[in-house]
């Protein structure tokens, strides 16, 4: 069978191979992206949750190891005023999963429980001259597009459906990134219902490889040659790959939470949004076990993060398994995956 189109991303991005890595906001690294990016693929640093400060750092320590293009991944986020009787409420709510029972909302600072300015970031990414920045949960203004182009910086646009999709192409993206529902973390559906709106990874293939004219990788569950294979026969142009790097000696991920996920199996791999406030595929720990037993809604992303986080500093800092007590996003087929070298990896994906 002819494969159309099989470089088309590739080129976009100036890497070999049309392979990115997903940002990874659990087990991600800068030795993980700097070697993804040296094997030939694009690595890509979760910049979501980090300051200026921090993002600055990270570039550097990437450039530190590799001369080849990576990317940085930013979120879209909303401003919001939450009244002070929703954090008591969701922390009523929440007692009986970690420490959620100790916390006051007048020792809070919620005021500061807000990513940092995207303006910041994108600052920092273009004095980096970072050449690809990638976003979650929206498309950002025209302005900041305008910017980024003259610039030089390609834009990868994060869907979960097509409506998302198209509204990208209409805003001037290069690449997209089709988020398959069985993926790892959190979902990244910015319009409609997160839950109705979901759509594996081929059935996103093949919407993509009639709908959209701009180069696409698909994500969700694919970790080999046989699944990167047949992305790019069904007419994606590339993939995007989270768990199977994640659990690479490269990551941050530890042996532990490693030997959890290669052991586990598919009654392990469960949705919830109680960690961020938004719905993600996480393992099924302990602590999301208790999350999973909370009635009603959440917060909203980042305060449900948050709040959370602060529930689980004692058990994350002091406690006999922290494990537990945080989220470890993974793809429905973690189990499949191997504790092997990124290069190993590379190798055993386009051989």
């Amino acid at each position: 069978m002819t494969i159309n189109k099989p470089a088309r991303l590739s080129q976009q991005l100036s890497i070999e191979y049309p392979i990115i890595q997903v940002p990874l906001y659990h087990g991600g690294s800068t030795e993980l992206v700097a070697e993804v990016s040296n094997s030939g693929g694009l690595g890509m640093i979760a910049g979501g949750f980090l300051t200026a400060e921090a993002l600055q750092h990270e570039i550097s320590s990437v450039k530190e190891l590799t001369d080849r293009p990576f990317g940085v991944n930013l979120m879209i986020s909303k401003s919001r005023d939450i009244p002070t009787s929703l954090y008591t409420d969701a922390i009523s709510r929440m007692k009986g999963f970690a420490s959620a029972e100790l916390l006051e909302v007048e020792n809070l600072n919620t005021e500061a429980w807000e990513l940092s300015p995207l303006d910041d970031l994108l600052e920092v990414i273009l004095d980096e001259e970072v050449p690809v920045v990638s976003f979650t949960f929206g498309i950002p203004s025209k302005e900041t597009i305008s910017l980024l182009k003259e610039a030089g910086v390609k834009i990868i646009g994060h869907s979960t459906h097509m409506v998302e999709a198209l509204l990208w192409e209409e805003s001037g993206v290069d690449v997209h990134l089709l988020q398959g529902s069985e993926s790892g973390g959190m979902r990244h559906t910015f319009i409609g219902d997160v839950r109705t709106h979901a759509f594996s990874a081929q059935a996103l293939t093949i919407q993509g490889s009639h709908l959209l004219e701009k180069p696409f990788a698909v994500s969700g569950g694919i970790y080999n040659k046989s699944l990167f294979a047949a992305a790019i026969i069904q007419g994606a142009d590339g993939v995007g790959i989270g768990t199977a790097f994640m659990l690479t000696p490269e990551s941050g991920l530890n042996d532990q939470e490693a030997e959890l996920l290669i052991k586990s199996n598919e009654y392990d791999s469960v949705l919830t949004e109680h960690w961020t406030g938004v719905l993600g595929r996480c393992y099924s720990n302990l602590g999301t076990m208790q999350l999973r037993k909370v009635r009603g809604r959440t917060l909203p992303f980042p305060e449900q993060l948050f709040l959370v986080h602060a529930a689980t500093i004692d058990e994350l800092e002091m406690g006999d398994n922290p494990v537990d007590f945080q989220p470890i996003w993974a793809s429905v087929n973690a189990p499949f995956c191997e504790r092997v070298s990124v290069k190993k990896l590379m190798e055993s994906l386009v051989s």
